[in-house]
């Protein structure tokens, strides 16, 4: 009875033309790598238009209105800001100096 061709690499029989392909642990991990790294990506994006932020007038950095370094209430309008820096720059400059709370019509700094 001849005896049944082996992979050279393995010693395993091969099949046929067809080569054993072990699924290592590494393939593995890389591919729960890459399903987490996608989910956070699309959990991080769909975060990011919450109306919980508010844009700094002064510098227009992000602001968590939950806990802003520093707020003033103008005219009726709430601006927040991302240090009381800030919040001194505005009060030098008066609600005039800024545009919209959002801070997107607001000249150089």
């Amino acid at each position: 009875m001849p005896s049944q061709p082996s992979d050279r690499r393995t010693g395993q029989p091969a099949l046929g033309n067809v080569v054993p392909f072990p699924l290592g642990a590494t393939l593995v991990l890389n591919v729960v790598a890459s399903v987490a790294l996608v989910s956070l990506w699309l959990l991080a994006r769909s975060g990011a238009t919450s109306s919980s932020v508010a844009t700094d007038p002064i510098c227009r950095m992000s602001v968590d209105t939950s806990a802003p370094a520093a707020t003033r209430h103008v005219h009726g309008v709430d601006y927040y800001f991302c240090s009381p820096r800030c919040a001194e720059r505005f009060d030098e400059r008066g609600a005039s100096g800024v545009g919209d709370p959002a801070g997107d019509t607001m000249g150089s700094v």
